[in-house]
């Protein structure tokens, strides 16, 4: 398996998690004020699992990345977690360096990221 791969995804996904739970929250929440059945209780159950699930995930991302330098979290939050436009010059201009050292950073640091996150890749 190519581990890099799957941690540019999970990074990518980190601000998908978020979202989700917080609308499996507020989801949760208009089911509690629904009259139970066996359905209902069914999918409560299913959504707090999966509730669950998503925490876990992003508390593990959010912990690895916590794990890398500070200028590495940032060229990887971004490049993948919330990239905004020009994030490349942006990067650049914060710190005073060359767009090549900017993706020199980024590829180790997703080495890095996912080494800590999967293991020896």
């Amino acid at each position: 398996m190519n581990w890099v791969k799957e941690a540019e995804y999970e990074l990518k996904n980190q601000s998908n998690r978020i979202k989700a739970t917080e609308n499996i929250k507020i989801r949760l929440d208009a089911l509690s004020k629904v009259s139970s059945s066996p359905e209902i209780l069914q999918k409560q159950l299913d959504l707090y699992n999966q509730l669950e699930a998503l925490n876990k995930l992003t508390d593990l991302c959010d912990k690895t990345l916590n794990m890398l330098s500070p200028l590495e979290k940032e060229v990887l939050l971004e490049f993948y977690v919330l990239p905004h436009k020009d994030h490349i010059d942006y990067i650049c201009s914060q710190h005073a360096i060359e767009k090549s050292t900017v993706y020199r950073i980024k590829n180790s640091a997703l080495k890095s990221f996912s080494t800590i996150m999967f293991g020896s890749c």
